[in-house]
């Protein structure tokens, strides 16, 4: 008794070292307050066994257990001065007390450290769960007992960042962008708020991303995705393919729903960030707000849908005593093997009929359409090699590694920041192998070896095929004025559809073939190959050598629509969006139990910043983006809708009424 302490928290940390070593927990209780001199001030305290007092009856069922048992274990503090002295203390338990291997389970001995805080964060950065984190936190202690804290606590102490966090979330996710435009004037930021000042829509671009587009935006892959922050805004990435066949962003959105409105604004913004120049082609699954907006925005664009998505839909859409193997392998020929548009619908009218499926409604209505997704409608149209979404969709299984469902903003988009970075070192390292390696060769044509040098290593490995498979084609040649016409066809395969007509002017050397491989995926078929090979032609014309798929391909500039170099700037160290969240917490945690004083002062901080961010706004300095539109062109009118576009350094506002 009397025993004194310089401090509360000298006593508490006493009292939490007896209770380790005696087997039980520890809970603040009771307090008492006086008044000293006009101030509040905090005179006693009592410290309990976290087994005191009882659970309150409650007509809810809870699987949780009883902690509370009555047990009158505890220590009473009074203040005597400036030190704390001991009033009074209870010794006996009620209970049996915890054996030496539990006792870090008990919560009071339980802590997640400043030290597992900075790995925690660092962790979740890199997209690691809570439980390889737990894992990784024993193997560096020695073993889960010695680590100091459980998986729940880990887990509380992410779920309490969140929350945290949650009334800056939006203030947060903004001003990262506007920081971002600023540090490289390539990016592109545009949002949108509703009359509520609720943001509804947002897209971005960084210069990579953009510069990315003016290499390889021929064909650009439209998909939407899910569970990936917890506002369930909707995220809808632009993708295409590289160089070397790898999935590239071309800038990505997040809409509150999925209406026309919103898609036409996601494509103006889109087209906006990619200087006013539009795809060649579009690819998209068959949503209707989705291709009503690139209808209205893009008329001259071909628009195809996923084929991937619609034969998937086959077995929902036709009756299990239809679907079998009889109807599948004729289904699937008529879809992907038809050569002309004759032939395609006479397979799929006798295949309704021997199947009886002429009532079937979604049938009909695929037909109606099918020039959006049989591939033989738009063979002549150049689509990168790829025939369905699935490209975007395979970006978008390799960002929902790193996204979740209970993401806040500014985690997404730093997550989203790492799987976008994660994805431009692989084209790095591809890069890297087609540079310091070169191919294995397969055959001794020229051309071959020619190739070798020119195309990335993914594409001449294609175009490889072609090389050997000319090995095992014949041609018949006729001339028709001065154009050679050759029939080729695979040796020892006497079916026609096994003929290609391939037409070649020795002169120009123009030359296109029936299969139009060429004028699809451009790369030349085993066709041409052989018709060249026939001509002596050692070296591929470069009328038949896509830029696109060369490892020259990104070697020329890129400029946005006001004739400005785009850079792609890679952003080293922390970022202040990163900074800011970090002060945000280390304010709410010196807050947390803070006695008055604290709080005060804290308070007098708060308006003196104010103050400062006012004095810059007046002095016309640029506020970084919010939540709530600043500086609104028409205030009080409450019928208005705000775009803010952020682009080189500057932001533009527009009224919609």
């Amino acid at each position: 008794m009397g025993m004194p302490f310089d401090s509360l928290e000298e006593a508490e940390k006493f009292y939490v070292n007896y209770a380790k070593i005696s087997g039980f927990s520890v809970r603040k209780s009771s307090t008492k307050y006086r008044n000293n001199d006009g101030a509040k001030e905090l005179y006693f305290r009592d410290f309990v066994c976290s087994k005191e007092g009882f659970k309150k009856s409650s007509t809810i069922k809870q699987t949780r257990g009883h902690v509370r048992l009555g047990c009158k274990a505890k220590i009473s503090l009074m203040k005597d001065g400036e030190r704390w002295k001991v009033h009074s203390l209870v010794e006996g338990h009620s209970h049996v007390l915890c054996t030496p291997r539990k006792i870090h389970l008990l919560r009071s001995h339980r802590e997640v450290t400043n030290a597992q805080k900075s790995l925690i964060d660092t962790f979740r950065g890199a997209n690691v769960s809570t439980a390889q984190t737990m894992s990784i936190l024993g193997m560096d202690s020695g073993g889960y007992e010695e680590v100091g804290c459980t998986e729940r606590d880990i887990r509380n102490y992410i779920g309490k960042n969140r929350n945290e966090l949650k009334d800056y979330d939006a203030e947060l996710f903004l001003n990262h962008f506007k920081e971002k435009s600023e540090m490289n004037p390539s990016c592109y930021f545009a949002y949108k708020v509703d009359r509520d000042n609720k943001l509804t829509h947002c897209f971005w671009a960084d210069g990579g991303a953009r510069k990315a587009y003016g290499h390889f935006g021929d064909v650009v892959v439209f998909d939407t995705t899910y569970s990936t922050n917890k506002y369930s805004l909707i995220c809808a990435p632009f993708t295409g393919v590289n160089h070397h066949f790898q999935s590239i962003n071309f800038g990505c959105g997040l809409l509150n729903d999925e209406k026309i409105d919103s898609f036409m604004w996601l494509f103006e913004k889109w087209l906006d960030a990619m200087g006013n120049s539009p795809p060649k082609a579009f690819i998209t699954d068959q949503d209707p707000a989705i291709g009503a907006a690139i209808a209205h925005l893009f008329p001259q664009v071909p628009h195809r849908f996923c084929i991937w998505h619609i034969m998937k839909k086959v077995t929902e859409k036709v009756s299990p005593v239809s679907y079998r193997s009889e109807f599948l392998e004729p289904f699937k020929a008529c879809v992907y093997g038809s050569e002309t548009s004759d032939e395609f619908e006479e397979k799929w009218w006798g295949i309704i009929r021997k199947f009886k499926l002429e009532q079937n409604e979604w049938l009909s209505t695929m037909f109606l359409i099918r020039e959006k997704w049989i591939p033989l409608y738009f063979k002549d149209i150049f689509m990168a090699g790829m025939k369905s979404s699935q490209r975007s969709e395979s970006q978008n299984s390799v960002f929902d590694k790193y996204f979740n469902k209970n993401n806040s903003l500014i985690e997404f988009i730093h997550l989203f920041e790492r799987a976008l970075e994660r994805q431009r070192y692989n084209e790095l390292v591809a890069d890297h192998g087609t540079f310091d390696k070169s191919p294995e060769l397969a055959t001794n044509y020229d051309i071959e070896s020619q190739m070798a040098k020119r195309y990335t290593h993914k594409i001449f490995y294609m175009f490889q095929k072609e090389v050997i498979s000319s090995m095992q084609c014949g041609s018949m040649m006729k001339f028709e004025e001065d154009v050679q016409v050759h029939i080729v066809r695979r040796l020892g395969m006497g079916d026609s559809s096994n003929y290609r007509e391939v037409s070649f002017n020795p002169s120009s050397q123009a030359i296109n073939c029936s299969c139009k491989k060429f004028e699809n995926e451009g790369i030349p078929c085993s066709h041409i190959i052989v018709v060249l090979r026939n001509n002596f032609i050692d070296c591929l014309p470069e009328n038949l050598i896509l830029e696109r798929w060369t490892t020259t391909a990104k070697s020329r500039s890129v400029y946005d629509k006001d004739g400005v170099e785009l850079q792609a700037q890679r952003t080293s160290g922390q970022s202040s969006g990163r900074k800011n969240i970090e002060i945000v917490r280390g304010f709410a945690e010196c807050l947390n139990d803070a006695p008055v004083e604290v709080c005060n002062v804290a308070k007098d901080m708060l308006v003196e910043l104010q103050k400062i961010k006012a004095s810059h706004t007046t002095s016309g300095s640029n506020n970084p983006p919010q939540c709530h539109a600043p500086e609104r062109p028409s205030p009080g009118c409450g019928k208005c809708i705000y775009d803010i576009s952020i682009n080189r350094s500057s932001i533009t506002y527009s009224h919609n009424s």
